[in-house]
This record gives structure tokens, C-alpha cells and sequence, in this order.
């Protein structure tokens, strides 16, 4: 898994077009709420194999601290 991979993920939980993220956005104004971190914790976990505490996923405010915070787990 890449970045790309996890802004595609991004794109589809929040019904975005195709390659329309690239990390700089603000969650908050691309329709992040709290169904969309429980779903992405979700997805993550059972397509991937990887756990985030939801405290740390709701400490991040734009798509590259997201990413950031998966990669970093997906290598621990």
C-alpha cells in the first residue's frame, strides 16, 4: 500500500471523483465526519491488516497527516 492507494480509498469513502485528492486538503471540508472514521478505521483494518487507534485518526485535520499516519503504521 501506498499513498496513492490511500487517497483512492479516500476518494471512494467519500464519494470524491477519481485522483481528485493529492494530501493538502482539510478533512473537515471534504466530508470528513465521524461515520467516515469509523469506516476507514474499518476498511483499514479488514482489507488491510491495519489497526489505528481512533484517537490518533481524529488528532489528524488534512489528508496527508492521514496518510502520513497510516504509512507510519503500516511499517511499524
Amino acid at each position: 500500500m501506498d499513498k496513492a492507494k490511500l487517497l483512492q480509498e479516500l476518494e471512494t469513502l467519500l464519494e470524491l471523483e477519481p485522483h481528485s485528492l493529492d494530501g493538502t486538503e482539510i478533512l473537515k471540508d471534504i466530508g470528513w465526519d465521524s461515520m467516515s472514521l469509523i469506516e476507514y478505521i474499518t476498511t483499514l483494518d479488514s482489507e488491510f491488516g491495519i489497526v489505528l487507534p481512533p484517537d490518533k485518526v481524529t488528532a489528524c485535520a488534512t489528508v496527508q497527516e492521514l496518510t502520513d499516519l497510516v504509512l507510519a503504521a503500516k511499517a511499524a
